[in-house]
């Protein structure tokens, strides 16, 4: 989704990065508050956060918020999955880098996500190895479960349509 109809706040793009610049005055700060949520076509929820600090993501890698009081996200791996047993995961709206701004969406239908190929549709969604996608194997004693998350298709080349409803990191493989 680019920018679109959305419930509480017009306009928002939630297929771009955003970087603040400290020379300009224009942008003193991110125009919009970290963890501030929109709704928008379709019921898809999203939630503006930032890149934490030496990390990044891609458009499509699913993420999670590492950091609950500050709205700090990572890609999401079988390291940052048993690490934050419960917490917010979202699909990247955009690719960004370490210290930017971006949205992430937490609900509704995604058409494409970083899935392992050969994932198969309709199964329990785990982390894997590769930082930001998702796979339909977990790893005992190395993964952890998505919980709230499910590829609606078969994935190929490294993407599949997904359907999140509220996924958080959930019990470790």
């Amino acid at each position: 989704m680019a920018i679109g109809s959305t419930i509480g706040f017009a306009g928002a793009v939630t297929n771009a990065a955003l970087t603040v610049s400290t020379s300009t005055p224009e942008y003193p700060g991110a125009p919009v508050t970290v963890g501030q949520r929109i709704i928008s076509d379709a019921g898809a929820e999203w939630v503006y956060v930032k890149v934490a600090a030496s990390k990044s993501c891609t458009a499509g890698d699913f993420v999670v918020v590492t950091n609950h009081s500050t709205w700090q996200i990572d890609q999401l791996s079988n390291t940052t999955g048993k690490n934050f047993l419960g917490s917010m995961v979202g699909v990247a709206g955009a690719t960004a880098t370490a210290g930017q701004y971006l949205w992430i969406q937490t609900s509704g239908y995604v058409a494409s996500v970083n899935a392992a190929t050969g994932s198969t549709a309709f199964t329990t969604l785990h982390t894997s190895s590769t930082a930001g996608r998702s796979t339909t194997t977990g790893s005992a004693g190395n993964s952890a479960i998505i919980s709230g998350a499910v590829i609606l298709a078969t994935a190929a080349n490294n993407t599949a349509a997904a359907h999140l409803f509220g996924a958080t990191v959930g019990a470790n493989d």
